[in-house]
């Protein structure tokens, strides 16, 4: 089993995709400090296996251990692709996804009851808006890894079935559970499949850690070097889970679509985060409603698709009003291409079952947004983000967080607020190194608000922060490099 160590790290790498030029480790420089990190050169990557015309590398850099992450390439038709990566990483992913579950559920009974939730949401609900490529990606990655004696076939493709349902509880899953079967269950056309009660899963909702947050921004133009566009993703969630014992870079040729890269784990086959070689990046953020449903096209999956077919942000918000929405949530897309036309570059959706509300930069509904009258939204020009909370008025009249001034959402987005209006005010424009800082700023460090601004080993057993990603897209010659850091969560 690769081995997890207990340190800040931001890895950042600048590369087209599939061909991977630069690595570097970033790590604090003590147990308590300020964000910083030093740059470190790679050992490089090291072919580890082969199947079809995909490849798997170890990357290797100093200081990072075995627990650095993997790098996949795939290529090939959807069903090919993903059968190579079944062959090679089939044992990886089964390896975190039974890590995942042992950690939030230790008894298997309690497991059992839970596998069966999962895979009932996913035949009910959740597959019917799946488009037929994706299931044959699914396909493909059960056949390989039962080729490589990982589990039967059917094993292998339920267990990244119930993967697809966990990533769409971004959360507080048991609120999120109670209104997801009131809306199942209300027509009485759906009932829950034998030997699974209420109680069961209320039970089990019960020990699901609900502090999850996440978020995300986009800043360019009079706030960055060269005007470039920068675009990130926090994800903060079940850490120490063991869901990051194969952390994966997964770069996707698939036939007929665009290349993209996408930054998660073993077992998923969706996004988390991910850019497009024509440097478009995708980013969510749970923004948690009443208004729940799974009939919708799954989101980690829908991101993906829009990596593969959109070149703009016009162009994802055309292909996002055509599909349709599950759980509450913010996402964003950002445009490289966009950027270089001088166009606006990033569009946030925020979203509910039925319903997507899309902010650009500086929108005066933020600003409108009054909590116990005072104002709790910052909108500023040339720059966009999001925590856990929304401020469409339509959206805020079910959301079950509203931005009340003094809660973790709200803070982390005044945390971010702040930072941009501080580089403004000393005219310090944003560089590489300026975005790495943005991102960790309010990633979750197991501390107190106030120490957001440090990374502090004794507070490492309660932080979430189990991936953070910043991508620089830029157009230079027809071509679109990426520069990114990405750190794996903490321990």
């Amino acid at each position: 089993m690769r081995s997890q160590q207990l340190q800040c790290r931001i890895v950042s790498a600048s590369f087209f995709l599939g061909v991977l030029a630069a690595v570097a480790l970033a790590s604090n420089g003590g147990a308590t400090s300020e964000i910083g990190y030093e740059i470190a050169k790679p050992d490089g990557y090291a072919l580890w296996k082969e199947s079809g015309a995909s490849s798997l590398y170890n990357v290797t850099v100093d200081g990072y251990g075995s627990s650095a992450p993997l790098l996949v390439v795939l290529r090939g038709s959807r069903y090919q692709a993903n059968y190579d990566y079944g062959k090679m990483l089939g044992a990886a992913a089964m390896t975190n996804l039974d890590l995942l579950l042992e950690h939030l559920l230790p008894k298997a009974l309690e497991r059992d009851a839970f596998e069966l939730f999962l895979q009932w949401q996913f035949d009910e609900f959740l597959s019917k808006q799946i488009p037929q490529p994706y299931k044959d990606e699914i396909d493909g990655f059960a056949a390989g890894a039962a080729a490589s004696g990982v589990l039967s076939e059917s094993q292998v493709r339920r267990r990244l079935q119930q993967s697809l349902v966990i990533a769409s509880f971004p959360g507080d899953f048991k609120d999120n559970l109670e209104w997801l079967l009131i809306d199942e269950l209300k027509d009485g056309l759906h009932k829950l499949p034998a030997g699974l009660s209420l109680d069961t899963l209320r039970g089990i909702a019960k020990k699901w850690r609900s502090t999850m947050q996440c978020s995300f921004y986009a800043i360019w133009g009079s706030r960055t070097k060269d005007k470039e566009l920068y675009a990130c993703r926090n994800l903060d969630w079940v850490a120490r889970s063991g869901l990051a014992t194969y952390k994966l870079v997964t770069v996707y040729h698939i036939d007929g679509t665009t290349p993209h890269a996408t930054f998660g784990f073993a077992g998923m086959i969706g996004a988390l985060a991910g850019m497009s070689a024509k440097g478009v990046t995708v980013h969510e953020a749970g923004n948690d409603n009443k208004k729940e449903t799974f009939d919708g096209f799954v989101w980690v999956l829908r991101l993906r698709d829009i990596m593969e077919h959109a070149s703009t942000t016009a162009e994802a918000e055309e292909m996002w009003r055509a599909t349709n929405n599950t759980m509450g949530m913010n996402h964003m897309v950002s445009s490289g291409i966009d950027n270089a036309a001088g166009n606006p570059p990033a569009l946030v959706f925020e979203t509910m079952a039925g319903y997507s509300a899309y902010f650009r930069a500086n929108d005066p509904r933020e600003r409108s947004t009054l909590v116990q009258n005072v104002s709790t939204g910052l909108p500023l020009p040339d720059a966009v983000w999001r925590t856990n909370h929304g401020y469409d008025p339509h959206l805020l009249q079910t959301a079950f967080d509203h931005p009340v001034p003094g809660t973790n959402s709200e803070e982390r987005y005044m945390l971010i607020a702040e930072q941009i209006r501080a580089f403004e005010n000393s005219q310090a424009l944003v560089g590489d190194e300026e975005a790495v800082a943005l991102a960790a700023l309010p990633a979750d460090k197991g501390g107190p608000v106030s120490g957001f601004h440090k990374c502090e080993r004794s507070n490492f057993h309660d932080a979430a922060s189990v991936l953070s990603v910043v991508f620089r897209p830029q157009v230079r010659n027809h071509m679109i490099p990426i520069f990114l850091s990405f750190l794996f969560e903490f321990g």
